[in-house]
């Protein structure tokens, strides 16, 4: 498998784009950490979670843009891009 298929099997991030809310969900691994920033990398939320396999990310306060998110476990660490619209 390459790279690619294995970031998409260890966590979704949905819907994306998204507006008040966003879920990060992983099907076959625990979710230890999930961190949000915006374009210049500055931390906006971190979540930490002992194990869990989902996790909802309140958008409300953020202005719609463009912002990364980063899920960690003991094996992976991951960023992809969330687009936030109003």
């Amino acid at each position: 498998t390459s790279l690619e298929e294995n970031e998409s099997i260890f966590f979704e991030l949905f819907p994306n784009p998204a507006s008040n809310f966003c879920t990060v969900q992983s099907a076959n691994e625990r979710i230890n950490s999930v961190q949000v920033y915006n374009t210049v990398g500055e931390l906006l939320n971190e979540i930490k979670s002992p194990a869990a396999s989902s996790i909802q990310l309140p958008l409300e306060n953020y202005p719609p843009g463009f912002y990364f998110v980063t899920v960690q476990n003991e094996n992976h660490r991951i960023t992809r891009k969330l687009v936030v619209s109003r």
